[in-house]
């Protein structure tokens, strides 16, 4: 298990220095082909429920996928972290993130919600 973790660590430094290393234009490319492709895949159109975490500034942008799901009807869920607990929450609109808090990680979540709101158990 110890190698798992820090084989994943090691990854996601890697990633993070490739994707430090875009311009602003070619994050902002790479996040329109993957809003895409989601979009257009079959799971996607098929699923009524989906889970998506929402995008910090440094990272692919998250937000035209979320509006879509969003847009098309669709229940979307989004991660709650206390600790090492992270549950799905639902998200329904962008006007919740005002009343956001961040985890311990610096990611935007819902400060308030019921325990048996998660995904994960619905």
């Amino acid at each position: 298990m110890a190698a798992l973790k820090e084989a994943k660590c090691a990854l996601r430094e890697v990633i993070k220095q490739k994707l430090g290393r875009l311009t602003e234009k070619e994050m902002q490319l790479q996040s329109a082909i993957i809003h895409h492709k989601v979009v257009a895949s079959d799971i996607f159109r098929n699923s009524n429920r989906i889970s998506i975490f929402l995008s910090m500034k440094d990272e692919v942008n998250t937000y035209p996928v979320v509006q879509s799901i969003l847009e098309m009807g669709k229940q979307c869920f989004i991660p709650n972290c206390d600790g090492t607990d992270m549950i799905m929450v639902p998200f329904k609109s962008f006007d919740e993130e005002k009343n956001f808090t961040k985890s311990h990680f610096g990611v935007s979540q819902p400060a308030k919600f019921e325990p048996d709101q998660d995904a994960n158990k619905s």
